[in-house]
Order: C-alpha cells, then structure tokens, then sequence
C-alpha cells in the first residue's frame, strides 16, 4: 500500500495541487527537516507557516518543482549551510515535524502565510525585504510575497 499511495502522490501530489517529482518519503522528509531546522520552536501555527512557505516554492516558478531540491538549494534555509550535522536529536519535536509535513503534502491544512514565498526571523534585516510584499507575522517568523 505504501508504494501505491507513493505513485499516488507523485501523479496527484497529495491533493495539493503541487507538482512532487520525486518519492512521497523522500519528500516528507526534507519538508519535516526544514520544519524541524527553521521552526522547531514555534507554535503549530509557525511550523506550518514554513512548511507552506517551502511548498509556495514548489509550486513557483523561480524554484525547481520538489520539495528536497528547493529545500537544499543553496543560501535558502540557513540550516542547510551553517549545521554539519543534520540529525534530528529532539525526539518530539522530530515527531511534531514530520506530522506538521505530512498534513501538509496530504493537504489537510490550508496555507495560513497567504502564497508567502520567504520569511526570516524578527531578530534580522535581510536585504531583500524591499523587494517583497510583508504578510503577516506569525511567532518570530515575518513572512513575504
């Protein structure tokens, strides 16, 4: 049932409406590594805010079509290039991750940052903040469009 629930999801994308080109898993778990690396600390709220913000990605243009490529493009999500070791080690808050990620590739949870695209913390001033629309700010996360 796995494997055919897999095939499902990469011709369907999970009813999502977003392309996923490589295998659910796989996916899954780069969409619950970024949670897990940008915001772990957060809310409910904010774990699915970055979640949604990785597949606006997905789904645009400017970033490739799968979740792991847009995840591990380079200078995106800085846990990619500033963390050696990529391991979860928070046992729970792995777990919150990965289910935060599966409900949202089976969507099962609406995008609350309204098509944002990129976010950073509260705490910096990115230099590309001019060039995008501010949303809304959810926990310590500004999100844009």
């Amino acid at each position: 049932m796995a494997t055919l629930f897999g095939t499902a999801c990469i011709v369907a994308a999970c009813g999502t409406g977003w392309f996923v080109t490589k295998d659910y898993a796989e996916n899954k778990e780069c969409l619950a590594m970024n949670i897990y690396h940008e915001a772990r600390g957060e809310s409910i709220e904010g774990q699915y805010a970055v979640a949604h913000v990785t597949m606006n990605r997905v789904s645009d243009d400017r970033w490739d079509n799968n979740i792991c490529d847009v995840v591990y493009q380079p200078k995106q999500f800085s846990w990619t290039h500033t963390i050696l070791d990529h391991t979860p080690k928070d046992k729970k808050a792995w777990a919150i991750a990965n289910e935060v990620a599966r409900a949202t590739l089976d969507g099962r949870v609406s995008d609350n940052t309204s098509n944002s695209t990129h976010y950073h913390a509260e705490y910096v001033n990115p230099f590309w903040t001019d060039d995008y629309e501010e949303v809304k700010q959810i926990g310590i996360h500004i999100f844009y469009r």
